[in-house]
């Protein structure tokens, strides 16, 4: 694998090819132009000894529009770009070496786009899936079909200019992009955001721009209502670059990374917005939160400082705001690794004990959560499968589809020296029941999920006959005789009677950890009790 550095500071992944491909076994045509391209958009890499050998590798890029050649090496481009001039890059790239090949789209490919395009049009709003139809999608439709109109407008002209060009290409890529967007049933999560400008940064300036996923997800939607998503304008005003080390580091961040007393943890930290603290990376873009820097501080800390120590510390800063720790638990670095808080403590490989008392600590305690556990790492880091823009103006983004658990990432370090016990800590949170990993979130958070908890939580244990009904403690609440044909809603409410509460205030559990619902009323028969 070759990594490739673009020219807005994100990396893209390539894997070199040993073959040249020729897509269906057509070659298309392509002419080299006197003019250089920047080639914006999605792009492939390849190499080609020879001119015929680089057209057979644009030709089976889906899309392609035209590629740059410079020796062996190729870029096929799937948008056509602005002419790149010696004024504008301040580089020449023919004096460098560099060429342009334009597609020349015959009159058999202009059919087919045309089809493709008016099938486009004529898709409706109304048509989209409910998943579609958030307004920041809409823009995104509503723009990419005005586009194929631009390029519909095209047919007839009898000349072309270079902007025309540009548009009758680029219809090519908007329509595959088009239909695939059709074709998604997008998850949308919120996203946070903060410019930063300072001498002391890297390039002056550095943006922390991620989507945001709500680690109590996995609870319920009401349970996900009571923590709302970070917002970096309420935070304290970075001041460090923590790739140079140059600025000014915060007290607080010195205290947790080199192994601060808890009674000196303490005075730093006093009040809940302590927490809003957030270290920038200038080069890799990898911004560190408060919660990020602790965790990661109690595992290279953890063998001079002892088990304990980890603990304490970390259940000081817990208790001092558990909204704000939760929020920063899935707050991705943002950039080259893109890494999660629970990522980087997995990563720490050789310091296994510190990340087996950490892991524990999370386990145990209630922090981790199955949302947390689940998405531990995504593929959107510089060069990921999924690396992606997040527009400016939006305000949700699109969930990447591929996520690496907590188990999985540790599993990768699985021969390093103590990683084995970690492993095991995880396979055991893991084989929890539904209803005990719940119970464990619950308890430690119950402050913060009140509004969304119910007065009574049930566990079941069913005989053919009746249902024995336990509280959280395990103390037996009520023993239910089962009716012939009972079902789910009639069973809530026997427990809610029993119990003295109403049935929105009560919470049943079943013995295999599934949740029973109210509505719509299942019969028991077919509930594993």
């Amino acid at each position: 694998q070759e990594h490739f550095r673009s020219g807005n500071g994100s990396m893209a992944r390539f894997v070199k090819q040993e073959h040249f491909r020729s897509g269906n076994g057509s070659m298309a045509r392509f002419v080299k132009q006197e003019h250089f391209r920047s080639g914006n958009g999605r792009n492939e890499i390849g190499e080609a000894e020879t001119e015929e050998e680089a057209i057979a590798f644009a030709s089976g890029v889906a899309g392609c529009v035209g590629f740059s050649r410079r020796g062996k090496s190729v870029f096929a481009y799937r948008r056509r770009g602005e002419i790149a001039t010696k004024e504008s890059l301040g580089w020449d790239p023919k004096e460098a070496g560099w060429e342009w090949y334009d597609r020349v789209f015959d009159s058999q490919d202009l059919e087919a786009i045309k089809t493709r395009r008016l099938a486009a049009l004529a898709v409706t709003e109304a048509e989209l899936d409910t998943s579609l139809r958030h307004e920041d999608l809409l823009e995104d439709f509503r723009a990419m079909q005005a586009a194929l109109r631009e390029g519909g407008a095209l047919e007839g002209k009898d000349q072309l200019d270079d902007a025309d060009k540009t548009k009758q290409a680029d219809q090519f890529a908007i329509v595959d992009d088009f239909f695939k967007f059709c074709d998604m049933r997008p998850v949308l999560d919120p996203i946070f955001s903060k410019r930063v400008e300072g001498e002391w940064i890297n390039c002056d300036s550095a943006t922390w721009r991620e989507t945001w996923l709500n680690p109590f997800e996995c609870l319920g939607e009401e349970e996900a209502a009571c923590l709302p998503p970070p917002q970096l304008d309420e935070w304290h005003e970075p001041t460090y670059d923590c790739y140079c080390s140059s600025g000014t580091q915060d007290p607080a961040f010195i205290a947790l990374q080199t192994g601060a007393s808890l009674e000196d943890i303490k005075k730093l930290f006093k009040e809940p917005t302590d927490l809003l603290r957030w270290q920038v990376d200038g080069v890799d873009g990898d911004h560190q939160s408060l919660v990020y820097v602790a965790l990661v501080g109690q595992v290279r800390n953890n063998q001079t400082q002892g088990n304990q120590y980890n603990r304490q510390v970390l259940d000081y800063l817990l208790s001092l705001s558990p909204k704000y720790f939760m929020q920063q638990m899935t707050m991705p670095a943002g950039g080259y690794t893109n890494v999660s808080p629970l990522c980087a403590v997995l990563r720490q490989a050789e310091q296994a004990s510190g990340i087996l008392a950490v892991i524990q600590w999370m386990c145990k305690s209630g922090v981790m959560t199955e949302t947390l556990f689940t998405h531990c790492e995504s593929r959107t880091g510089w060069g990921g499968e999924e690396q992606r823009q997040l527009p400016e103006q939006k305000k949700l983004g699109i969930r990447t589809k591929t996520w690496t658990s907590a188990a999985q990432i540790a599993r990768e370090s699985g021969t390093t020296p103590g990683m084995a016990d970690v492993i095991a800590e995880l396979d055991r949170w893991d084989s929890l029941t539904a209803f005990e990993k719940r119970r464990l979130n619950e308890e430690r958070f119950e402050d913060l999920l009140a509004p969304a908890l119910p007065k009574k939580m049930v566990s079941l244990t069913a005989n053919s006959a009746s249902v024995e009904c336990f509280g959280i403690a395990g103390e037996l609440i009520a023993t239910i005789e089962l009716d012939q044909g009972a079902d789910s809603v009639w069973l809530i409410g026997q427990i809610a009677d029993a119990l003295g509460v109403g049935k929105d205030d009560v919470r049943v559990v079943t013995s295999k950890g599934q949740l029973l619902q109210q509505a719509p009323a299942v019969p028991l028969s077919e509930c594993s009790l």
